[in-house]
């Protein structure tokens, strides 16, 4: 039961028999990178056109890193295609993450590319990526939520089971338990 949002910020609601306070930011994230994940589990990442394709300048050192991983990012759902000598154009991104900032999206996924020589197992190195994905199209900390928004934010943290941190570690609700606050208050 969403009771409201804190500094725009937090959720504030009646989670089962506990009173919840929820980081915004990290709570979208963590459900859009289990979805993800499941998604790219079961090969099932599906890509939505964007209607005008989003053009991006990178950095000389970045291009040859973006050009090797073009079939691995497309499976991600990101597809990109070379636009001059140190350009890309995005034509698709993953259908579930909506309008994204993708030059800084990028530029998050050439650092986390920079780092796959270095990691053997295909899923540590998908794990980042999808972190990346998630976290630049969750709801940003200071975007004030309307009470049907932050009821399906909180609806889909907990269909995908109340993850108490994001795919970078941070910490995503605070929880207190019926028989806490009735020690707070001295109830009990």
């Amino acid at each position: 039961i969403p009771l409201g949002q804190g500094s725009r910020t937090v959720l504030i609601a009646q989670v089962g028999s506990e009173l919840q306070v929820i980081d915004q930011h990290p709570a979208h994230e963590g459900v859009l990178f289990e979805r993800l994940w499941r998604a790219w589990r079961s090969r099932t990442v599906e890509s939505q056109p964007l209607l005008i394709a989003e053009p991006l300048e990178l950095a000389p050192h970045a291009v040859p890193l973006i050009q090797r991983h073009l079939p691995e990012l497309e499976k991600l759902g990101l597809l990109l295609e070379p636009f001059g000598s140190s350009a890309f154009v995005i034509r698709a991104a993953p259908a579930l993450l909506g309008r994204l900032d993708y030059q800084s999206l990028i530029q998050d996924l050439v650092d986390d590319l920079s780092e796959w020589n270095a990691t053997s197992s295909l899923e540590a190195r998908v794990r980042p990526v999808l972190a990346s994905l998630a976290c630049h199209a969750a709801v940003r900390a200071g975007r004030a939520m309307e009470l049907p928004e932050s009821k399906k934010l909180i609806e889909d943290w907990v269909e995908e089971g109340l993850p108490m941190t994001c795919p970078h570690g941070r910490r995503v609700a605070l929880r207190l338990p019926a028989e806490e606050l009735d020690k707070i208050f001295g109830r009990a």
